[in-house]
């Protein structure tokens, strides 16, 4: 696992989500990231606006 996925996993831990949400939490955050083809820490806010926006278009 990466560090950025660990941490973002203790984060979440800390918070008290539940396991299943965390596992879903960092399946989108993977989903998200493929899209892009980069890693999270390189995602803006604008690629973030632009990917929901796909994702409910998508969804159309």
């Amino acid at each position: 696992m990466s560090e950025l996925r660990q941490k973002m996993k203790m984060d979440m831990e800390l918070r008290g989500y539940s396991p299943i949400r965390i596992k879903n939490y960092i399946n989108n955050v993977s989903i998200f990231a493929k899209f892009y083809n980069k890693s999270p820490e390189l995602l803006r806010e604008k690629e973030i606006h632009d990917y929901l926006h796909y994702c409910i278009m998508k969804k159309s």
